[in-house]
């Protein structure tokens, strides 16, 4: 009867100490913490992610998903923009509408894809920040007093798996933007400065009016990189021939060869240049007696608008007018008469069209 009993005991306390086992091992994992997910996409902004996507990408980076219903929290993720520059907003919102913290973004290229990758990494460390932690000894201790240890170990397993909007710790005051995202605001910005730069090629085909007698094509072939807001482009151009001849016959052609240099300034599609250009002016007379071919040294200095649509992530396209001041005063004599003199100002109205390849 003794040994009974003994065998009796010592089964009963092998089975509690697997009850306070339980929750102890629950313990050590983090439970989870919901919120609840406000998400719009406005403005031209292309290849910008769905509410879904959005989701799956966050939910990938905390390993489950953390968007519910009715959760303690709220945040509102907004983006908006256009093809050439795309911003993002996050916000944090306790389940009484306080606000917690907000965090801003922003991808100057357009590309929303990037900027979204950026957000749900920031939205996915703060929730892994702010789930509660909770320790083994608190755990046991939540268990109402005079239950016994299986009932404590079942109470408590059940709370882990339900969503902590009543039973979790209320966490500390989320502030996104501040030391809880540190981590998050430091690759954000590292992202930033890495795609800060671009460079490209392209052509540009335009009319110039006054480099000529009459209204002729200019083409230009130019390579530029650009630095946030600031660019620069370097490039070869030249003017198409133009003759003109006088009511006896007699007559010259003329043109331009050489490049240019330009740095802009980017605000939004908008774009301002100061330019300069140094090109040989080509002559070529025509039905004279004795005739030349001279060459000058010509030098402009001039300011450009123009506005630049990206029609995707590598091409561009961009209208421009170009005013242009002549600093070296050029004319052209036909048999000892002067016949035409180079206008102190011209202007060339023209679309650029480039390839990004950085």
């Amino acid at each position: 009867m003794a040994r009974t009993l003994k065998f009796l005991f010592a089964l009963g306390c092998a089975g509690v100490c697997m009850g306070l086992r339980e929750p102890q091992s629950s313990a050590k994992a983090p439970a989870p913490l919901y919120v609840n997910l406000h998400y719009e996409v406005e403005g031209a902004a292309e290849r910008c992610w769905d509410e879904a996507e959005f989701r799956r990408q966050v939910a990938s980076s905390v390993g489950y998903d953390p968007f519910r219903a009715g959760a303690p929290f709220d945040v509102d993720v907004h983006v908006d923009g256009s093809r050439g520059l795309v911003a993002g907003r996050v916000e944090w919102h306790s389940v009484d509408g306080a606000r917690l913290g907000e965090r801003r973004f922003r991808a100057k290229d357009g590309d929303c894809t990037r900027l979204l990758m950026e957000m749900s990494f920031a939205v996915g460390l703060q929730i892994e920040l702010l789930r509660p932690k909770p320790s083994a000894e608190g755990t046991v201790a939540a268990a109402p007093a005079g239950t016994s240890s299986s009932t404590a170990s079942s109470s408590t397993t059940a709370s882990a798996s339900a969503p902590p909007r009543a039973k979790a710790p209320a966490p500390p005051v989320p502030t996104p933007p501040q030391g809880a995202g540190k981590s998050a605001v430091a690759t954000s910005d590292r992202v930033a400065r890495t795609n800060d730069w671009r460079a490209w090629v392209g052509l540009g085909p335009s009319l110039a009016f006054g480099s000529s007698p009459s209204v002729t094509g200019h083409a230009r072939f130019f390579l530029g990189a650009r630095y946030r807001d600031l660019s620069l482009e370097l490039g070869a151009e030249g003017t198409l021939p133009v003759t003109e001849r006088e009511p006896d016959g007699a007559g010259f052609r003329q043109r331009l060869l050489g490049g240019s240099a330009m740095a802009c300034g980017h605000r939004g599609f908008a774009l301002g240049c100061v330019m300069g250009k140094l090109s040989q002016l080509r002559i070529a007379g025509l039905d004279v007696d004795q005739p030349e071919s001279p060459t000058a040294l010509v030098a402009q200095a001039g300011l450009r608008v123009g506005v630049q649509w990206e029609p995707s992530r590598v091409l561009f396209v961009t209208p421009h007018l170009d005013a242009l001041l002549l600093l070296t005063p050029r004319r052209v004599t036909l048999n000892l008469s002067e016949v035409w003199e180079m206008p102190p100002l011209s202007a060339l109205v023209g679309i650029d069209l480039g390839a990004r390849f950085r």
